[in-house]
């Protein structure tokens, strides 16, 4: 059997247009392992790779056989389409790390802040000595990052008026120095010109040594005037570190040490 032979039957059985599918697809997925580090992804990415302008190649040489009708070419367009489909689906994910960074470009944290409402004017307030409940948490935001955190309270009951204390602990697990950015935000958000923690209005940073733990302790008071509609809240803390060295460039932007205030 000849070569133009074999070509010709290729170009008939549909089976190229299936396997450039399949190999573009395999080679998506090799690069995203490779992208997280898994060991050989390299190598089976640059192998489906080949093989796909491999399979070009081939269908390419089936287009100079014979003759072709309209309804060759009509599969051969729906084919190369849905190719090109594929890889601009997969290009477009990566536009999301730029948008995250022009979003994020002045460090804002995200997650802990409600939806905007607006307060009817004269509507109730806790008033002074009035109950209010908070619910806390945090978030560490590194990747591999060794450290653990913990929050004194996982739940307050202020008075209005009568401050509070809430204690962050830091725990440095390994043997290296780790540089840290502390913030916090409310939810919902339109609580905060009541609230009054240093954390809300100005970022916090600091270096942790190797293996130490460190207590930092934060007052926490209301406004008499908070409207009873925005309680209970929720404080949400975040604490920033640099990626571990081994990842891939993440979406977090470099961490800039300020002196702690």
């Amino acid at each position: 059997m000849t070569i133009r032979t074999q070509l010709f039957n290729l170009k008939h059985s549909g089976l190229l247009p299936v396997a450039l599918q399949l190999l573009l697809l395999a080679t998506i997925l090799s690069v995203l392992q490779w992208l997280h580090g898994v060991q050989w992804a390299l190598y089976s990415s640059w192998f489906f790779f080949v093989a796909m302008l491999a399979c070009v190649g081939v269908w390419l040489a089936t287009l100079v056989v014979g003759e072709h009708s309209a309804d060759e070419r009509w599969k051969c367009t729906v084919a190369l389409r849905l190719a090109l489909l594929l890889a601009f689906a997969f290009s477009m994910t990566f536009i999301m790390i730029f948008m995250y960074y022009w979003l994020n470009e002045d460090g804002h944290v995200h997650g802990a802040t409600g939806g905007a409402s607006t307060i009817a004017e004269g509507e109730r307030v806790v008033g002074p000595g009035g109950d209010v409940q908070v619910f806390t948490d945090v978030h560490v935001r590194g990747y591999k990052l060794p450290l653990k955190v913990q929050l004194s309270q996982t739940r307050l009951l202020l008075s209005s008026g009568h401050k509070q204390s809430l204690t962050l602990t830091l725990v440095n697990e390994s043997s290296q120095s780790l540089p840290l950015r502390l913030s916090a935000k409310l939810a919902p958000s339109t609580a905060k010109p009541f609230v009054h923690y240093a954390l809300l209005h100005h970022d916090q940073t600091l270096i942790l040594a190797p293996l130490q733990t460190r207590e930092i302790t934060f007052e926490l008071d209301v406004d008499a005037i908070l409207p009873q509609a925005l309680q209970p809240f929720t404080l949400a803390h975040f604490v920033f570190g640099a990626d571990d060295q081994s990842a891939w460039e993440k979406m977090q932007r470099p961490l800039t040490l300020q002196p702690a205030s």
